[in-house]
């Protein structure tokens, strides 16, 4: 399943873009 865990990550990602920003 490591489609759908990616894209739980990309929406969570896009969702909160700040803590996306600090992550990174």
């Amino acid at each position: 399943m490591k489609f759908l865990t990616l894209l739980l990550v990309t929406v969570f990602i896009f969702s909160n873009p700040v803590y996306a920003a600090k992550k990174y």
